[in-house]
């Protein structure tokens, strides 16, 4: 198999990409200036005309950019019941989905689901009222509402939650060509890509490819032709799990299970990618110190303000407190002046290097590249990783502390002995805190944030003066 690297990828094509993600950028400008100056102008009749040749996906994008009092108005001129359903599937966002729903008629509601995936039905009903979500229910067809019920009862972030009960599977006792008819016959499938293989009681026995079937001589068993090695979710796995498994893999489907191996499902790659991008964006906000999603167009000052004061309040009394330890380290300075200069350095180098280290574990860890029970070894191999910056950037300091204050003998050893010793310490925390929260089962996303990125800088201007401060007391300086 020839494997091309990312970086030949990125080379070749990398401009591409962007030049393609700037086109669809301008795609979706352009439709959303058109539509509002439609709107402002009250064309109605010219707007529906122009909703009507825009592809659902490319109205989604526009719904992303435009505010909510917007969106209401475009949604109510849409009367196809299938456009919506496209539409709506396509919006991430399903808080949103659920408010441009409500006050609409139940029984629309219900056609609008009959054109949509049960698990994209499942996730918009859970985003309802409970007596709309149990009203809609009792209105749809006893076989779509047994369907999305028992989707349901699942963690919407599990497995179960996001899979698709529309699988088709065959028997292992009967032949390429019977499997052939029952195929053609099969209805709302999706994706046949995969052929799972079950039993009388519906466990998961195998997996066949559809050119494995097609190719096959009519009268060959297909137990014969299923490969047993397959790679499966049980229906309580978390999502991110699925979607590290269908990468590590190279999957376009996986089968979901219950306890007892029976099939009740499969996750396609789409929903994957649906996946692998709302966990992104999780991580992402929890690195950057905020836990909601803001949407500019319609957040409330207050609650943009809300949803970022946390953090910031952790920072605050980071703050405090590293003012703290530099008031407790006042004699030191009192003799020493010079050692002020430098606490910048320290709490950007020490608080960076932590920041780098936690950063590399959480992105290892996602990807599945880390073991947590290989701990000591991650650890050992940060803190020689650390040491070796803190050499490199203690030298340099120290040269610099040589040229600019050569008055007071061996300053420049203090300053660059301490900065050795507080990157190495902050590059160890930045590894252990991470593994640590992973262990323990709590999002090691947290690991990059705000509040423990002040941690490190308490840890590295702490450092730096218990380093100085023992040096001038053995008469080091």
């Amino acid at each position: 198999m020839y494997i091309v690297s990312d970086n030949y990828f990125i080379y070749h094509f990398g401009p591409l990409c962007y030049l393609l993600c700037m086109a669809g950028r301008i795609k979706t400008s352009v439709l959303k200036d058109a539509i509002l100056k439609l709107l402002r102008r009250g064309y109605t009749r010219n707007l529906k005309k122009l909703i009507e040749k825009i592809h659902p996906v490319d109205l989604a994008l526009v719904f992303s950019e435009v505010e909510f009092k917007y969106r209401k108005i475009i949604f109510e001129l849409i009367s196809d019941d299938e456009y919506i359903a496209e539409l709506i599937s396509q919006i991430n966002d399903r808080e949103l989905v659920a408010e441009l729903l409500q006050g609409m008629d139940y029984g629309k509601v219900c056609n609008i689901f009959h054109h949509m995936e049960y698990d994209d039905a499942a996730d918009i009903l859970g985003h309802l009222p409970p007596e709309a979500s149990q009203a809609i229910l009792m209105l749809m067809k006893k076989e779509d509402a047994d369907e999305v019920t028992k989707l349901l009862k699942y963690d919407p972030y599990t497995a179960g939650g996001i899979m698709d009960p529309n699988y088709f599977a065959l028997r292992a006792d009967i032949t390429a060509e019977e499997g052939i008819k029952q195929l053609r016959g099969a209805k709302d499938i999706d994706m046949v890509f995969y052929i799972y293989v079950v039993n009388n009681e519906e466990k998961l026995l195998g997996v066949l490819s559809l050119r494995q079937l097609v190719l096959a001589a009519p009268d060959t068993r297909v137990s014969t032709l299923m490969d047993t090695d397959v790679f499966f979710v049980n229906v309580e796995t978390d999502q991110e799990e699925v979607a590290r498994v269908v990468g590590k893999y190279d999957l376009l489907a996986v089968p979901v299970v219950e306890k007892d191996k029976t099939l009740v499902g499969m996750i396609t790659v789409d929903d994957v990618i649906d996946v692998i991008r709302e966990e992104a964006t999780e991580d992402f906000l929890m690195m950057s110190g905020t836990s909601t999603v803001i949407d500019l167009n319609t957040v409330s000052i207050f609650n943009y303000a809300k949803a970022r004061f946390p953090w910031l309040l952790a920072c605050f009394a980071g703050g405090i407190l590293s003012s703290r330890v530099i008031n407790y380290f006042e004699h030191s300075l009192t003799n020493i002046i010079a050692l002020a200069a430098f606490i910048p350095i320290v709490l950007g180098m020490s608080g960076n290097v932590g920041s780098q280290s936690a950063s590399i574990i959480v992105r290892n860890l996602a990807l599945g590249r880390i073991d947590v029970k290989n701990l000591t070894r991650i650890v050992f191999k940060e803190i020689r990783v650390g040491l070796t910056l803190g050499v490199l950037y203690g030298t340099l300091l120290g040269s610099v502390a040589f040229f600019l204050y050569r008055g007071i003998p061996r300053f420049h050893f203090v300053v660059g002995a301490s900065i050795f010793v507080a990157m190495s310490v902050a590059a160890t925390v930045g590894s252990l805190v991470p593994l640590s929260f992973e262990r323990l089962k709590i999002d090691p996303s947290l690991a990059s944030g705000p509040f423990v990125t002040t941690i490190m800088d308490i840890i590295g201007i702490s450092i730096y003066f218990l380093t100085a401060t023992s040096l001038l007391t053995f008469h080091i300086l």
